[in-house]
């Protein structure tokens, strides 16, 4: 493989990898809105924070995929 190939796996990969980190501290944040239903002691969370939990999870597809490209470039074997 290329050397150009591999810096553009890796440009992929580290792109991927900000993307998710971005969307797991969202979901993070998002969580801090659990609040009660009711009066009942029964916790819900926020609608925000299921997107940004089925965000995160989108995203951390997208990393999983360009980090294995971008090992499966590098590493041997």
């Amino acid at each position: 493989m290329a050397a150009a190939d591999i810096e553009e796996l890796q440009e992929k990969y580290l792109a991927a990898l900000e993307a998710y980190t971005a969307s797991a501290e969202k979901a993070k944040a998002a969580l801090g809105e659990v609040r009660p239903v009711g009066n009942g002691p029964i916790p819900t969370v926020s609608p925000a924070w299921i997107e940004a939990m089925e965000s995160e999870r989108e995203a951390q597809a997208v990393y999983e995929e360009a980090r294995d490209a971008y090992y499966s470039a590098v590493l041997p074997g």
